[in-house]
């Protein structure tokens, strides 16, 4: 294995070639298909097709007027009217500790302090519209909101309905029919036209500002029924009110329409192992041209063949060789396709791992074509700088021509160009495990078929024979000129 040896030595010797082509090269293509699977993820991520959730604040309520029935039902009923719109926070009634759930953004978004008597006044303010005063003072809860966040300005929207809905329903006695039993014809209309009023109230918050004022005007009229100021009548209120909008609820409904937006995270996945073909014909080319030139050379080929080694366990050490470095270059690749997959925020699962494993063979029939080009390369004899020369060209004319860089339809004459280079048709077999065409457009539904893909991977493969055959023979053709030309000397 001292030929083996040799070879792994020599490709060593070359690290820069490695550095530069296989992770330099690497890295610039990853990140096109980085953000073309960051695209597809991240309009998954924002599609609501189909469904609708409302956005729902997080609110504590602070009851500082439990000591009486009155503040309890006060602060039961508005911690349940708020329940259905938004998610309830338990807090201790501590300053320090509210400021600190204010301060951070996702433990509360609105803070309700119900002062101590604040049930006595607003009932008191009521029961003084109910009157007919003039200039009554409703007396407002105190409330914080989270200044990060604007879902506690509408969990405010709802606070203010409550207390609307509330005070139309004490106006108008409603939920009081257990208590007042008869009422005339008159005080039956005002009822009615105040439950349209408590329906605004808890319906349409911006609508709900006049509402105490027109239950006066209604409650001034002598056939008004006074209000009963006391826990049993504020309790039907604040039931019917939660009742109220608990079964008014705004009917929503969805329509749909199809995405415009095609990019899927399969031709995402696709496109970054298609463009794993530009550093992965480069590398592999510059580093076997220049493995297989330095034991081709005139100097060294006729050392070994005075060699005990046998030519057949000389060839092969040295494609063994070969092998290893593509089977680096590939796992390197399979690693990096990987985890660009995770970071992005995919589900490699969700891709079928089946297909995975399909598009990573590909890429592995790929880089025996690259070798077997590597090969050839360098039984022509060439200098470095030709031999990198003509890997990047050929790497770049793969990446343009084969619709891995740009996945659109191209013109017909490239193409055809492109069908020339086996990098067409590994674009197009790594696409056909997807469902897509070459453009990476959908076409079967991403259904894989075993037909599309076989037939580009064994194309491939026919590139790779027809490189290593034209490499063995130019080899031939080369050794017989020099053998030819020391004879006649």
């Amino acid at each position: 294995m001292s030929t083996f040896k040799t070879a792994i030595r020599i490709i060593w010797r070359h690290k820069n070639y490695m550095l530069i082509y296989l992770v330099g090269m690497s890295l610039i293509t990853m990140i096109i298909g980085y953000g073309s699977m960051s695209q597809a993820v991240e309009a998954t991520k924002e599609s609501s097709v189909g469904t609708f959730k409302p956005v729902r604040a997080k609110v504590s309520v602070i009851n500082r007027d439990s000591g009486d029935s009155l503040g309890r039902n006060l602060g039961r009923g508005l911690t349940d009217y708020l329940s259905r719109s938004a998610d309830m926070v338990s807090l201790p009634d501590e300053n320090q500790t509210m400021q600190n759930a204010l301060a951070n953004g996702d433990q509360t978004d609105l803070i309700i302090i119900i002062p101590q008597g604040f049930s006595r006044r607003f009932l008191e303010a009521c029961a003084d519209v109910s009157a007919g005063a003039k200039s009554v003072s409703v007396p407002k809860v105190q409330t914080a909101t989270n200044y990060k966040s604007d879902h506690g300005d509408l969990a405010q929207v709802q606070v203010d309905s409550y207390f609307d809905g509330v005070s139309a329903a004490l106006l108008g006695g409603l939920g009081q029919s257990t208590r007042d039993a008869e009422v005339d014809t008159e005080a039956m209309s005002d009822t009615a036209n105040m439950a349209d009023m408590a329906n605004a109230a808890s319906s349409n918050p911006s609508a709900v500002a006049n509402t105490a004022s027109q239950g006066a005007q209604m409650s001034s009229r002598g056939n008004a029924r006074p209000i009963t100021v006391d826990a049993w009548a504020f309790k039907a209120a604040s039931d019917y009110t939660v009742k109220h909008f608990a079964n008014n609820q705004a009917k929503i409904s969805v329509q749909t329409s199809p995405r415009k937006e095609t990019k899927t995270l399969s031709a995402g996945f696709a496109q970054t192992v298609s463009l794993a073909s530009y550093p992965l014909m480069t590398a592999l080319t510059v580093c076997l041209a220049l493995l297989f030139g330095s034991f081709s050379m005139a100097e060294q080929h006729r050392r070994l063949m005075a060699s005990p080694i046998r030519n057949f366990s000389l060839n092969l050490q040295q494609f063994l060789a070969a092998l290893l470095f593509g089977l680096v270059a590939w796992a390197y690749f399979t690693i990096l396709i990987l985890g660009s997959t995770v970071v992005v925020g995919g589900n490699p699962e969700s891709l079928g791992w089946g297909r995975i494993c399909i598009s990573l063979l590909t890429m592995m029939i790929f880089v025996v074509a690259a070798s077997a080009f590597g090969y050839m390369l360098s039984q022509f004899n060439l200098s470095n700088t030709v031999i990198n020369t003509v890997a990047i060209i050929m790497g770049l004319v793969i990446m343009f021509t084969s619709g891995s860089a740009m996945p659109i339809d191209m013109p017909a004459a490239m193409t055809l160009v492109g069908k020339l280079t086996p990098g067409w048709w590994y674009n197009s077999a790594v696409n056909a495990v997807f469902g897509l065409s070459p453009s990476g457009k959908t076409v079967s539904a991403g259904v894989f078929s075993a037909a599309n893909w076989s037939t580009p991977a064994l194309i491939v493969l026919l590139f790779a024979l027809l490189y290593f055959c034209a490499g063995l023979m130019v080899g031939r053709l080369r050794r017989s000129g020099a053998s030819v030309r020391s004879v006649t000397s």
